[in-house]
């Protein structure tokens, strides 16, 4: 995979500081994140789901469906499901796993989505590290 500067230096400016807090700031975070690469907006979408305790899921959702509708590739689109489910508190269904899975095999390899990937039930997370492995 082939990470420009830019996406490094957005990736680490919201890496477990994302600004929930500030809803102006945070819609502009995704915006700027999808205008990058799937890359950028999937550690947006990993972010999302797994926030900080006491981050409403209705925000999360808001910024999930703008994040889609800003970067609605096949792999973005493959993961809100996913994403969804785990910003939920749920097991993403079978079929939304396994489509998002297809996606996450197709070259470039989107690292961001493999560690959502993983994060789905246990056979997802192997599968996701033998697809890292091939990086």
């Amino acid at each position: 995979m082939n990470t420009s500067r830019t996406e490094i230096a957005f990736i680490e400016s919201i890496d477990a500081c994302f600004p929930y807090r500030d809803e102006v700031a945070a819609r502009a975070s995704v915006c700027e994140g999808a205008a990058i690469s799937d890359n950028a907006a999937l550690m947006l979408a990993h972010e999302l789901a797994f926030a900080p305790d006491g981050i409403a899921a209705e925000l999360r959702l808001a910024l999930l469906d703008l994040l889609v509708a800003q970067r609605p590739s096949e792999l973005v689109t493959a993961a809100e499901p996913v994403v969804r489910a785990l910003i939920l508190g749920e097991a993403p269904s079978t079929e939304a796993a396994d489509l998002f899975l297809l996606h996450c095999r197709s070259e470039p390899i989107c690292f961001n989505a493999l560690n959502i990937l993983s994060e789905c039930p246990p056979e997802y997370a192997l599968l996701a590290e033998g697809i890292r492995s091939r990086a």
